[in-house]
């Protein structure tokens, strides 16, 4: 018999906080998926490494035993599932891993979450990525969606708003330009700034006892409130200079 090809589906996310609850429960979906369409009971191996020890358990419901101070001190959870029975070569990989502290400046983002999914059939590795994707995104917080959606505009507008307010220089004709241009330097920093005080000061990922409040949550409830902030003035600053033009037409 021809060797079979091995098809992969492959995804990774930077940032993610969740529970031993929602471990157990992705990897309980991810074992589901594994015997969807088998006869037999796939086979767990969950694998712990914490600074000063290390456990093995057949299942993801064992994290739950582990004591809530002891979850500060793991630093990657590897989760591996196979099929034992008719579908063979079937595999589901999972890691959660904490990111090296110092990293060199141009680095990119590190990998805290991995899922590698690999079996001969192409549709049933599609299938099962985006179903395990889904349930991982869940973790997924809104400092991840600011650091990748929320930067580069923000930087856009700031550098547009520089470009503006250099051309208007002090004519009196484009004081106006000028005046739109300090605008967009001034949201398009208070972007950027907000953007690098949610995501610079939050850990990548949080293994959190179940009922705790993460860290990013108070960043981000801070962060909201001085968007809100931004927000008004930023609107009373375009108004007020909106008006300033008006009536400097109309004099």
């Amino acid at each position: 018999m021809p060797p079979q090809a091995t098809h992969k589906g492959r995804q990774h996310w930077t940032r993610w906080s969740g529970t031993p609850s929602q471990i157990a429960e992705i990897v309980a979906l991810a074992k589901k998926l594994m015997e969807a369409d088998d006869d037999y009971p796939a086979r767990v191996q969950v694998k712990v490494v914490a600074s000063a020890w290390e456990s093995e358990f057949a299942s993801a419901d064992d994290l739950l035993e582990v004591e809530a101070a002891d979850l500060q001190d793991i630093e990657s959870v590897e989760v591996r599932i196979e099929s034992t029975g008719r579908k063979t070569g079937r595999i589901i990989s999972l890691t959660f891993k904490r990111p090296v502290e110092k990293q060199p400046r141009d680095a990119p983002a590190p990998k805290v979450v991995s899922l590698n999914v690999a079996a001969p059939e192409r549709q049933w590795v599609e299938e099962t990525t985006r179903d395990v994707a889904q349930a991982i995104e869940t973790g997924v917080p809104m400092s991840a969606v600011l650091e990748r959606y929320a930067f580069l505009p923000g930087l856009g507008v700031f550098v547009v708003g520089l470009v503006l307010a250099i051309a208007g220089g002090d004519s009196g004709r484009s004081h106006g330009v000028k005046d739109a241009g300090l605008v967009l330097l001034a949201v398009g920093g208070a972007v950027l700034i907000l953007v690098a005080l949610a995501t610079g000061f939050l850990p990548r990922l949080e293994i959190l006892p179940e009922g705790a409040q993460t860290r990013r949550s108070k960043v981000l409830r801070w962060t909201r409130r001085e968007a809100a902030w931004l927000t008004r003035n930023v609107f009373l600053i375009v108004l007020g200079i909106g008006l300033t033009l008006l009536v400097q037409r109309l004099t």
